[in-house]
């Protein structure tokens, strides 16, 4: 795995993209106005240029296969944050749904375990991506966790992606219907060895 940059981040862009176009937990961020493509790729746009502020965003050597993962504490510069979050209302969910979005992610933080830990915020893989990309992204975090020695935890609200992280040897520790939809949320963590 390498750091994304200028040069890879519109792959990587694409690869969450693609990946996320019909994630429930996801879509509940975009606008109905915004096309669905464009919007989607507004919202990983942000994740992307978010993580690589948190020195925390990946692409595997194929570019097949992308990780966000950064530390819990990482801080970002308030201008660059306002910026990001201003490009991610106008682009992505519109001034209607920043409400809802703060109360879900203030919602999100009382179910995520407290303490230090590394934030998986997006594993993804594009359709070329074969299980070497995979399983680099997956043993480039698990190095990072064991090194730092701190758990990484996980997200998902698909029950097929639950199994693989639990396959890969997280556990879940908690889950949750989200606020005003039916969507469910399992946190998932894996403790350094």
């Amino acid at each position: 795995m390498k750091k994304i940059n200028a040069n890879t981040r519109s792959i990587a862009i694409k690869i969450a993209s693609q990946a996320f176009l019909d994630n429930p937990s996801m879509n509940q961020f975009l606008n109905p106005r915004i096309a669905k493509e464009k919007a989607m790729h507004a919202l990983c746009a942000h994740c992307v240029d978010l993580s690589m502020l948190k020195d925390g965003a990946y692409i595997s050597d194929d570019m097949c296969c992308i990780c966000l993962l950064f530390h819990s504490d990482s801080k970002v510069d308030f201008w660059d944050l306002l910026r990001l979050n201003f490009q991610f209302v106008m682009r992505c969910c519109g001034w209607a749904k920043v409400y809802p979005i703060l109360k879900r992610e203030k919602f999100m933080k009382t179910m995520r375990m407290q303490g230090e830990y590394l934030y998986c915020q997006i594993l993804a893989s594009n359709k070329q991506a074969g299980n070497a990309s995979v399983i680099e992204a997956k043993k480039f975090m698990f190095n990072m966790g064991d090194r730092l020695n701190l758990p990484i935890v996980a997200e998902t609200c698909l029950s097929k992606n639950k199994v693989v992280y639990e396959h890969f040897g997280f556990k879940t520790y908690g889950n949750c219907l989200l606020p005003h939809c039916d969507v469910k949320m399992w946190f998932l963590k894996r403790a350094p060895v």
